[in-house]
């Protein structure tokens, strides 16, 4: 079923990629956390996908569930049909393990897209809306972009994430992924038209890729705004991520590329820091979007019918990453 897709990366990455571009491209451009620490990132078959549905969230759910509560009542709607989304693809994987409705990764998701709504970036006064997201993860913010209309655009470079965010979204038929998801080669490609974007969300991966990479990702982002005459584009991080490269060299960049550091949430577990960027050129614009930051809407939905929802989709039975991390900390 997703065999073709596969086939059809491998050979693009190759032609494209490792056989067109130099080796100092490819270097900067490759998983560089991942390569250090063992984690499978590459995949040749279907059967490998669900290796990567709602994955590197262990024992999480309790923490993803309290920062996405409450919600209000569009949210949880578009959580629920998500929710059905995402199961209906799990449900066609070829898995040796059960696999779930992706709760733990879609409950950070949504709490991705409020971050995003309180910062105003589905409702820009000039009409310059759009989200580039950079490490998508499982691609389950790409789902409840598309359910809200609004348009989504990523990129990423680990090559088993982007098969299976592709498979995802294309199994989903929720829009053309084809444009605005983009391989680690064609985002070196600098003749690669961006699609026009006002926010900018890298969750957990800034310092967990290259400086090269950043650097790269840094100047093409600043001189999309600038010759677009963008107002208001803001960078968002919700985490900075494993330090491939240390925290302060991912902040020098910014800065020495002409960004300004303009939010810096504290006082959350270290993976909810949330952090933004703005040009240093267009501050006051952008600052007027941080006035909604905080305020109060009227949120129904609490944490127990969010969970009465999801338990009818999921167990409470542990995933096979969890057994092993449990029976490594107890021994059972």
């Amino acid at each position: 079923m997703y065999q073709t897709l596969i086939d059809r990366y491998i050979e693009r990455e190759m032609e494209f990629g490792f056989a067109a571009v130099s080796n100092l491209e490819i270097q900067a451009f490759q998983s560089q956390t991942w390569e250090k620490n063992g984690y499978p990132h590459r995949i040749t078959r279907q059967d490998e996908l669900h290796r990567y549905h709602d994955f590197q969230r262990h024992f999480r759910f309790e923490e993803f569930l309290q920062a996405a509560t409450p919600m209000t009542e569009a949210e949880f709607g578009h959580l629920q049909d998500a929710t059905k989304t995402i199961h209906r693809f799990a449900k066609s994987l070829k898995s040796p393990f059960v696999l779930g409705s992706g709760r733990k990764s879609l409950l950070a998701s949504m709490h991705y897209s409020q971050i995003l709504d309180a910062r105003r970036a589905f409702s820009s006064p000039n009409g310059e809306i759009g989200i580039l997201e950079i490490g998508p993860g499982c691609g389950y913010l790409g789902v409840l972009m598309a359910l809200r209309g609004v348009p989504y655009t990523s990129i990423e470079v680990t090559q088993a994430l982007y098969l299976y965010q592709e498979c995802l979204w294309r199994s989903a038929g929720l829009r053309d992924t084809c444009e605005r998801h983009i391989s680690w080669w064609r985002a070196l490609d600098r003749s690669t038209l961006l699609p026009s974007f006002n926010t900018v969300m890298a969750n957990r991966v800034l310092a967990e890729m290259s400086q090269q990479c950043l650097a790269f990702y840094l100047r093409r982002i600043h001189a999309h705004w600038t010759e677009t005459g963008t107002e208001g584009g803001l960078f968002i991080a919700q985490g900075i991520g494993f330090q491939n490269i240390p925290y302060a060299k991912v902040f020098e960049a910014f800065d020495k590329i002409g960004f300004e550091r303009i939010e810096h949430k504290r006082g959350q577990p270290d993976s909810r820091h949330i952090t933004t960027w703005c040009l240093k050129s267009d501050r006051e614009a952008a600052m007027r979007r941080l006035e909604g930051v905080g305020g109060t809407a009227d949120r129904p939905v609490g944490a127990d019918r969010i969970r009465a929802f999801l338990a009818d989709y999921d167990n409470d039975n542990l995933t096979s990453e969890e057994r092993f991390i449990h029976y490594l900390r107890t021994g059972k």
